[in-house]
């Protein structure tokens, strides 16, 4: 019975100790079903296109909204910004 008991302990121990057992962690994604598709449109002003960029990747990150071109969007994003101000305006794509 004991030598049963340490076979099973060094066979735990071997596996643990195994490269496939500290290889790299699992990764677990979720998705929303859910999400609205949205377009970024014109983004004016001197910062418009990496506001956009920030808008665009939040968003994306949000996983809320799929971003897709306009004519297949849902909602188009679009607005301005200067000087330390953003105006933005989010219109239906009808």
């Amino acid at each position: 019975m004991l030598r049963k008991l340490l076979l099973a302990l060094a066979g735990i121990g071997a596996a643990l100790s195994s490269p496939t057992a500290s290889a790299e962690p699992h990764t677990i994604t979720i998705s929303k079903s859910d999400t609205g598709a949205i377009a970024i449109g014109q983004v004016g002003g001197p910062d418009g296109a990496a506001i956009a960029k920030i808008v665009q990747s939040d968003l994306a990150l949000s996983g809320f909204f799929s971003l897709t071109d306009a004519n297949k969007a849902a909602m188009v994003i679009s607005g301005g910004g200067e000087g330390g101000s953003l105006v933005g305006k989010v219109a239906d794509h009808s």
